[in-house]
């Protein structure tokens, strides 16, 4: 036990890391994998009480890093939970786009046309111009914009992009 040692669990790595200058000059750069090799031969017996490697943790702010699908479609979930207030898409911060959240992690743009029967459930996101038919149901996904959803379409967990008909 150190009082200076702390081990969290709770914590995402967005693998962002800044080195200082003095390392390119005691390191070897021939790695396969970066983060990987780049930390062990920091903390190797010879190199140990040259380098130090320090964590910050940052609070009250949101930030990710999207490599995969699944890590892409884990942000845009948290982006439709507002975890990323105020970048969340009714903030319209770049001003090309016009959402509006309208339940619970639900927003649509402008000039959706929704037939009366279609269900939309929790974390959807449709765009402008997107036509969902009747007896369809969206869940958990995002609908580009231009698309055409026909009658009794089930989407689950999906992202469509724009201009897709289904």
């Amino acid at each position: 036990e150190h009082p200076n040692v702390e081990f969290r669990y709770d914590l995402i790595d967005c693998r962002i890391d800044i080195c200082a200058a003095e390392i390119f000059g005691d390191i070897d750069f021939d790695f396969k994998d970066l983060r990987k090799d780049f930390t062990n031969g920091l903390l190797s017996d010879d190199n140990l009480t040259n380098h130090k490697i320090y964590t910050h943790i940052i609070t009250g702010e949101y930030a990710a890093r999207v490599r995969s699908l699944n890590t892409y479609a884990s942000v845009s979930k948290d982006i439709m939970n507002r975890w990323t207030y105020p970048m969340v898409p009714d903030g319209n911060l770049l001003g090309m786009t016009k959402y509006s959240y309208i339940r619970p992690s639900t927003y649509i743009e402008d000039n959706v046309l929704l037939s009366r029967t279609c269900k939309l459930k929790k974390h959807c996101v449709i765009g402008n111009g997107t036509e969902i038919g009747d007896n369809s149901q969206l869940i958990n996904s995002i609908l580009g914009r231009n698309c055409v959803i026909g009658k009794s379409v089930t989407i689950i967990n999906s992202i469509i992009f724009d201009n897709v008909k289904i």
